[in-house]
């Protein structure tokens, strides 16, 4: 088995250079006690490093548009772990 992993720019970089363009994101992992004082003590500069996993929606990418900015949303997971 072999396995790769990617931050976040990587693979957004990855996708990108295969032709497609991401239009949507979902984060999941920035959970359980820790993870978050973590992410309050740091400011959320480090947040993206927190993130376990990121989930992305892309489309082709025929005219070779520029990647825009990506609307990252918390996951339903995410969302009811904070309302506890």
């Amino acid at each position: 088995m072999h396995l790769r992993f990617f931050v976040r720019e990587r693979a957004v970089e990855l996708l990108n250079s295969a032709g497609l363009r991401v239009v949507e994101g979902v984060v999941n992992g920035l959970q359980g006690p820790r993870a978050k004082l973590a992410d309050r003590l740091t400011f959320g500069r480090f947040r993206s490093r927190l993130i376990k996993q990121y989930i992305m929606k892309s489309v082709l990418n025929p005219g070779k548009t520029p990647q825009g900015e990506i609307d990252w949303r918390p996951s339903q997971k995410e969302l009811a772990s904070s309302e506890a």
